[in-house]
């Protein structure tokens, strides 16, 4: 493994942490990119590494509507 593999390991560590904190910048960012994959999912990715703090960070914010609508989606377009 390279240092650039765990520079990004470190990263999402950090952000997935931060998320769970409640930390208003980690939260926004992670709402904004979840909106904008969520308005266009076919013109948008989220990374890969980020994809489980964006999604469960906004899984825990919405409502069970949101959360199942939001499912399907990303099970559709794997």
């Amino acid at each position: 493994m390279t240092d650039k593999w765990i520079d990004t390991l470190h990263q999402d560590l950090i952000l997935l942490t931060a998320c769970r904190y409640n930390l208003d910048g980690c939260i926004d960012h992670s709402q904004q990119l979840f909106q904008e994959w969520f308005d266009h999912p076919l013109n948008t990715t989220i990374e890969i590494n980020r994809r489980e703090i964006v999604y469960s960070t906004n899984m825990c914010l919405r409502n069970r509507t949101f959360f199942s609508i939001s499912i399907s989606s990303i099970l559709n377009n794997k």
